[in-house]
């Protein structure tokens, strides 16, 4: 049936009480699947953040020794890697402390390499976190966490100094128990997330989940035929974001990469059609230095400019021009391309090489970071540089 004989059939009224009813029904189904499916979990995310050498000499030198503890690294053949850790509660409940087995306590043991110094916490996500967060390290070279409260989207970050033989990678298991965790908590390294296959996600559940989820398909299948016969406006949205969806999908079947959790905030901002902001972040991560120090500038010019504000008893343009700017770099942090320690700006390395190849795999052109950035000249915004002058 055609979108016109739908429209001489029914009303716009007729068609609107359907649609309110059909969402209404949509709305207790999906009220009482979610009072079906829902489970509370208790899980933690372990990343790799980065392994970087501490010592990087690529040119053989015959006289050239270097020495650990006493011990010559080039006799014994190893190698000093630095390693950056962050975990997060990615689960539904917080942890608390009596969720920890003191006989089995919680940590993290070395499997190749050994850990050869105190780990050093350089960032948590509150102040409980930092005020009574402890790492511990044994004889052995295992460390253990003290029994701290992880509250639902909590995380901290340390960085362990690791000794490994030269040519291997350190790796790392995690040890003890932790209520309502089943299993090992796996950490991310050099390991491809493996996600469900579409039909085991689409048939997941019992025989009422089931059922219901199909009578919402069906419903929600009515309303979008009943949508598209009164209005054809979002049709070309809808296959514009089906087009970089299925084009973030042939990145990850790429044969040169391997897909991370961390990942997905670039992939959520392609999908929002934010090109812009992705040249953005390229650019400003080409030179860590600089976008520190411009960081350093901007957080002084706002509290300059908010002494004025204050003393004018209203924000000023130029207060809102600067906190802006200073935004766009608390988001690179957020969003987790920028480890922020008390020293200095850490490069989210395995963040940064993924965000080169999407950009070189889309093809996004550089006039889109140009765009944006003449789109925030044309709103009055101004950039950095000109914060200096």
């Amino acid at each position: 049936m055609t979108k016109e004989k739908i429209q001489d059939k029914l009303s716009y009224k007729q068609l609107l009480t359907i649609t309110l009813g059909l969402m209404g029904l949509i709305g207790s189904l999906a009220s009482i699947y979610a009072l079906i499916s829902s489970q509370k979990e208790v899980s933690l995310q372990c990343d790799i953040i980065s392994t970087t050498n501490v010592l990087d000499i690529n040119t053989e030198i015959s006289d050239l020794d270097i020495l650990f503890k006493q011990s010559s690294l080039k006799k014994a053949n190893k190698n000093l890697k630095l390693v950056i850790i962050k975990i997060k509660n990615d689960g539904t409940e917080d942890i608390l402390k009596t969720f920890y087995d003191d006989k089995a306590p919680f940590g993290i043991k070395p499997l190749v390499g050994q850990i050869v110094e105190k780990p050093e916490i350089i960032e948590t996500s509150n102040d409980y976190l930092k005020d009574n967060l402890d790492i511990t390290i044994d004889s052995t070279g295992i460390i253990y966490f003290s029994n701290v409260i992880i509250d639902r989207k909590e995380q901290f970050t340390f960085k362990l100094l690791t000794l490994v033989d030269k040519g291997s990678e350190p790796k790392f298991e995690i040890t003890g128990k932790i209520a309502g965790i089943n299993g090992k908590i796996e950490i991310g390294l050099f390991e491809t997330q493996v996600e469900l296959p579409f039909f085991k996600q689409v048939f997941l559940g019992d025989v009422w989940v089931q059922l219901i989820k199909s009578v919402i398909y069906f419903l929600i299948i009515a309303i979008l035929i009943i949508i598209i016969a009164i209005s054809s406006e979002s049709i070309s949205d809808r296959l514009k974001k089906k087009k970089r969806t299925k084009r973030i999908e042939d990145f990850k079947k790429s044969d040169n990469y391997v897909f991370h959790h961390i990942d997905s905030v670039i992939f959520e901002m392609y999908q929002r059609e934010e090109d812009y902001r992705l040249m953005l972040i390229q650019e400003e991560l080409k030179d860590i230095t600089q976008l520190a120090e411009k960081y350093e500038r901007l957080t002084e010019d706002l509290e300059s400019e908010k002494e004025k504000s204050d003393k004018r008893k209203g924000y000023t343009e130029e207060y809102y021009m600067i906190k802006e700017d200073l935004d766009d770099i608390k988001n690179f942090i957020d969003n987790g391309f920028i480890l922020k320690t008390d020293e200095k700006f850490i490069v989210n390395e395995t963040l940064k090489n993924t965000l080169d190849k999407f950009i070189k795999f889309c093809g996004i052109e550089k006039m889109e970071y140009s765009r944006f950035r003449n789109l925030k000249m044309h709103s009055g915004v101004i950039n950095s540089s000109q914060h200096a002058v």
